[in-house]
């Protein structure tokens, strides 16, 4: 409008003026400077400088003393006090505040002062600290460094630095600081240091603890000793030698209780002491603090007044304490010192007679078994450390006095401890009865002493059978013990941080009856429970087996024992007990302890055959990637699955990634009883077959090595070849409601939402993925995914053809003499025949499409919409559950569909025919056909096939244009073999006779003039128009042999009949043909 300006322009103009006035300033600002430069300064100016005028003092307090003159003056940290050196050798504490002197020391003439702030450390940062003031002082005439503490505080240290030394302290933090930056700095950069003569800079360091109070001073000075027992213990260490003159020295200056206490514990926690050394140690501990207790008792007698002389002196509650320990102590070291010399005792090896223990013909059979397994879980002691003092002692706790008292021990300390106290009774043939007096003040419960033998007996690799008496006698005599203890009615407590509830618990009673202890009623007894609980926990089968038979042996003696004290119920006691009488011989009396010993060894056998197993190599080259099978105890077995056994074995063939037909045909010459040479490879497979019958089925093992397989897999999806491994098992097995319930668990837990990424991934990008989407979406890269459906369509037939096999499932049985109650969970072959039948066209609708797919990814397809060749209903059924039954429609009623779909099929054959070899590995001179038939060149046109009668579309147009892409390609014998299975071959070979002409077109046209003449004569002119009509140049193979032509036609003639005219052109082109061979 007119009369306004543009805003473009006002926004230029202010921008102008700004920059003409900044111009101008920068201008006059420079020749102001420059007209400056050229007048001289005169040198009054120069040196002229601001000085800041004087703040005058005042004095608020002082002292009267003529004589008297200040040399120095140093301020505490918090300024609140003074220290003041003068003339007359004192130093003086000065009270800032009040002005007087709060403290003054003489004979310091020249003194150096200086403050020390000590902050107490504390393990919270929001926690208030405490802080102390010490003074220092130093003497230079006599060459004495001492701290004070400030105010009323005593002397807290002292050292002769040497003369000429200077004590300096700043008084100042760092120089140059603000009042915001002075905060910020924690500390003085130095609060005080001596500087020596030949230029050394010592630092001074105070602990906190020295300024509290006297009797905490005591502990400071017992801290200090403390440093040098610990100096002189890890130079002991060093040497290997342990002297207790040398370690009693600074022992002996300590003033307090708790340091003597503290300083044994230390001494006693070094592996290299001796009993010796320790009770050495410990008498003169005893003598001192008697000592030092009887002085203050005196002393505080005598300021009362009193006359202590008859009658005992009274002991405070940390020396009566700390003599209490001594005791224990003492005692412990003496029974240390007992086993020690126990065990250098040396034994004669004698022959041990073990019919007692068991019957002769169990000897051989069981005691040579072998039972080299490697256990998951060893204890190793060494010569010096299994008898070592310190690891004796610290499974003690002798804080409570004269009660000694176990700790609470792991598995592995309790194998060190049964091996301390019963090691000398097993290999050194020590009495128990002596074990037991010595052990008699420690008040062990029969339950926890048998609980340390067995650690130790378990913890032993290769245990003798020299052992087995000695151990039956020990565990019998405990086992008396706990039967006079139940009887008594003293309850007997498990734990071994409790007290016992009556001593001399292993005493024997001569009045107590045994036979009333020993039941043969159909119940357990908890003492053998509890023994046979410890040892179905162990992997060491021979230290089980030696205690199952040394429990065995007592049991048949304790009932033997009965049934001769109770004659007139012997009958009734045999037909209970199972027992027979023959003649003079008296059979075993069995009860049910006998009967449950005897199951254990069973049970032992038949774990330590499975151990064998997963132990064992078939494949000694394999490069498994799982880990190495772990040991199994019979407590593994009784308490897991029901299909553990199975589950473990499947496991075994993973590990020795063993093929499904070598298991396939040892289990077929297992059942017919044949020897093979697979019997010596596989031996303890048998074994164990035979050991688990029910469990080890071989439909069993096949379905659990599948599942095991396909896990495996699972967790590395590259490794298809585990994939593979999966499906060899799957197809063994025979029974159809159990493949079925594996193939739709594999489907549900592994395959489906990978299945379900895929095609979904497919269908977007409309081709093959790329490696990246692939990777992102399925986890596997291109080629890889392309293998897997491959697989994956292996196993839809497998799944077809076992939901046609479907039958009434398995009834499940249980090993007889496995049967337990504490087993949890079903097993897998449960678990697979739950399941309901599925729905078959909706498993062959999945089928179709995951061929589909793997068509695609397998010759790398272009611009394919999967989804287009299924109507709706079709594509919402996908990936529902294949036990459901959606609506899936009519196949074959869209026309329009079944033209995509054989459109997509055409384009199948195609790329299949292109992926053929070169076709002179292909037919030879021999006319023999050399091709892979597991190729995708001769595997795909059968599942197109497949997939055609599955969308009712006619085949004999697919096959027919199967056959014209390989006489197009040059596979003429290839060709033929596909004529036999068209219904109506006339259009197969009309067709054929079509390509036969072309190609002898194209040999018209490039043949040269003589040689065009010549065929041209020989032929009629019919054959030559329909000739030149044929010529399109649509083969693809134009260099084909004469020879293979003429062949091609002689099959044209022979199996052309329909059509008179066709017929009549291949004779004169078959006639045409042999003329040029």
């Amino acid at each position: 409008m007119d009369g306004e300006s543009y805003e473009l322009l006002n926004n230029v103009t202010e921008v102008a003026t700004k920059l003409l006035s900044v111009g101008a300033k920068k201008l006059m600002s420079w020749g102001a400077s420059y007209f400056r430069k050229s007048e001289p300064q005169s040198e009054a100016e120069k040196t002229q400088s601001k000085i800041t005028p004087a703040t005058p003092s005042f004095r608020r307090h002082g002292i009267f003393d003529e004589r008297r003159f200040g040399q120095s003056i140093s301020i505490s940290p918090s300024g609140t006090d003074a220290a003041v050196t003068d003339s007359l050798g004192r130093v003086l504490l000065v009270d800032t505040r009040k002005g007087i002197i709060r403290r003054m020391w003489k004979g310091y003439r020249q003194a150096q002062v200086g403050w020390m702030m000590v902050k107490e450390r504390s393990s919270s940062r929001q926690q208030f600290r405490r802080h102390a003031f010490f003074l220092v002082i130093y003497a230079p005439k006599r060459g004495l460094l001492e701290i004070w503490l400030a105010a009323n505080g005593p002397r807290v240290g002292a050292f002769n630095v040497g003369k000429g030394c200077r004590l300096i302290y700043p008084g100042c933090s760092m120089l140059g600081l603000n009042s915001s930056s002075y905060k910020l700095v924690k500390g003085k950069l130095f609060q005080c240091f001596l500087l020596k003569p030949d230029g050394e800079l010592l630092d001074i360091n105070i602990p906190f603890h020295l300024a509290l109070s006297d009797a905490n001073s005591k502990r400071a000075h017992d801290q200090q000793l403390m440093v040098l027992l610990k100096s002189a213990l890890r130079a002991e260490d060093d040497n290997t030698q342990l002297s207790a003159t040398d370690i009693w020295e600074p022992i002996s200056k300590m003033k307090l209780t708790l340091s003597h206490r503290n300083a044994l514990s230390k001494i006693l926690s070094l592996k290299q002491i001796t009993s010796d050394v320790a009770l050495t140690i410990i008498q003169n501990i005893v003598k001192l603090v008697k000592t030092t207790n009887q002085k203050k008792a005196l002393a505080a007698a005598a300021s009362k007044g009193a006359d202590d002389g008859d009658g005992d002196l009274p002991i405070d509650v940390e020396c009566r304490m700390l003599l209490e320990l001594c005791d224990s102590l003492k005692l412990l070291i003496e029974m240390h010192t007992t086993l020690r010399q126990w065990c250098q005792v040396e034994s004669d090896t004698k022959v041990v007679d073990l019919s007692s223990l068991l019957p002769v013909d169990e000897v051989s059979s069981l005691l040579q078994t072998d039972f080299s397994v490697k256990s998951s879980r060893k204890v190793g002691f060494s010569a010096d450390s299994q008898l070592n003092l310190c690891n004796f002692l610290v499974m003690f706790d002798t804080e409570h006095g004269h009660k000694i008292k176990l700790r609470l021990l792991n598995a592995d300390e309790m194998a060190v401890l049964g091996q301390i106290l019963f090691e000398p009774c097993l290999k050194y043939e020590i009495e128990f009865e002596k074990l037991r007096e010595l052990v008699e003040s420690l008040q062990l419960q029969p339950r926890y002493m048998l609980d340390l033998i067995l650690r130790y007996y378990f913890s032993l690799q290769n245990p003798s059978t020299s052992y087995l008496p000695v151990l039956e006698s020990i565990i019998y005599s405990l086992y008396t013990a706990h039967q006079e203890m139940e009887a008594s009615g003293a309850p007997e407590e498990v734990s071994s941080t409790q007290e016992p509830a009556t001593p001399d618990l292993l005493t024997p009673n001569p009045d107590f009856d045994h036979s009333s202890a020993f039941m043969t009623q159909s119940h357990e007894v908890s003492w053998w429970t509890h023994i046979r609980d410890q040892c179905e926990s162990v992997t060491c089968f021979k230290s089980y087996l030696h205690i199952a038979l040394v429990c065995r042996s007592i049991c048949i003696k304790e009932t033997n024992n009965l049934t001769n004290e109770f004659p007139d119920s012997s009958d009734d006691n045999k037909k209970e007990a199972g027992t027979c009488e023959s003649g003079d011989e008296l059979w075993e009396h069995l009860s049910v302890e006998v009967i449950l010993w005897n199951l254990s060894i069973k049970h032992l056998e038949d774990v330590s055959k499975l151990n064998k197993l997963l132990k064992h190599k078939v494949n000694i080259n394999c490069n498994s990637k799982s880990k190495e099978l772990p040991n199994v105890t019979v407590k593994d077995i009784k308490t897991g699955n029901k299909g553990l056994v199975g589950e473990l074995v499947g496991r075994w063939c993973l590990s020795n990634q063993l093929p499904a037909a070598d298991l396939l045909k040892y289990d077929t010459d297992l059942d017919n009883n044949s020897d093979t040479a697979e019997k010596d490879v596989m031996g303890p497979y048998g074994e164990l077959r035979k050991a688990f019958p029910i469990s080890l089925t071989p439909d069993t093992v096949y379905a659990n090595a599948s599942w095991e397989f396909v896990s495996h897999w699972n967790k590395d999806t590259s490794s298809i070849y585990l994939l593979k491994f999966a499906l060899d098992y799957l197809a063994c097995i025979a029974n159809g409601c159990l493949r079925h319930g594996i193939c739709l668990m594999i489907w549900n837990t592994y395959l489906l939402k990978k299945v379900s990424a895929l095609v979904s991934l497919v269908e977007k990008v409309g081709k093959t993925p790329k490696d990246r989407l692939c990777v992102k979406e399925v986890g596997m890269d291109t080629a890889t995914t392309a293998e897997f459906m491959t697989v994956v369509c292996d196993y839809m037939e497998i799944f077809l053809q076992a939901n046609c096999d479907f039958s009434e499932p398995l009834i499940y049985k249980e090993e007889p003499r496995w049967a337990s109650e504490d087993t949890t969970g079903h097993s897998l072959v449960q678990m697979a025949c739950q399941w309901k039948e599925t729905n078959y066209r909706l498993l062959k609708h999945h089928s179709n499409l995951l061929s589909l797919v793997t068509a695609i990814l397998t010759f790398n397809m272009k611009s394919v919409k999967i989804m287009t060749l299924f109507d709706h209903n079709g594509q919402a059924a996908f990936f529902q559950q294949l036990t459901s039954h959606p609506y899936m429609g009519i196949e074959g009623k869209d026309d329009l569909m079944s033209v995509h779909r054989t459109e997509f099929l055409c384009r199948i054959l195609l790329n299949s025919v292109e992926r053929l070899p070169d076709r002179a590995t292909v037919q030879t001179a021999s006319r023999q056909i050399r091709v892979d038939p597991t190729s995708d060149a001769m595997r795909w046109p059968e599942i197109v096939m497949k997939l055609a009668e599955s969308f009712l579309l006619d085949t004999d147009h697919l096959r027919k244009h199967h056959v014209s892409l390989l006489v197009s390609h040059g596979y003429d014998l290839l060709a033929l073999e596909v004529v036999p299975f068209m219904k109506n071959s006339q259009l197969a070979y009309v067709s054929m006779l079509e390509l036969c002409a072309q190609r002898f077109s194209h040999f018209m046209l490039e043949s040269n003039q003589e040689t065009l003449t010549e065929i041209t004569s020989a032929a009629s002119p019919a054959l030559i128009n329909w000739l030149n009509e044929r010529y399109t140049g649509g083969i693809a193979a134009r260099d084909v042999p004469m020879t293979d032509t003429n062949s091609l036609l002689l099959h044209i003639v022979q199996g052309l009949h329909s059509t008179p005219k066709e017929l009549r052109f291949a004779q004169e082109l078959y006639s045409l043909t042999a003329d040029r061979c």
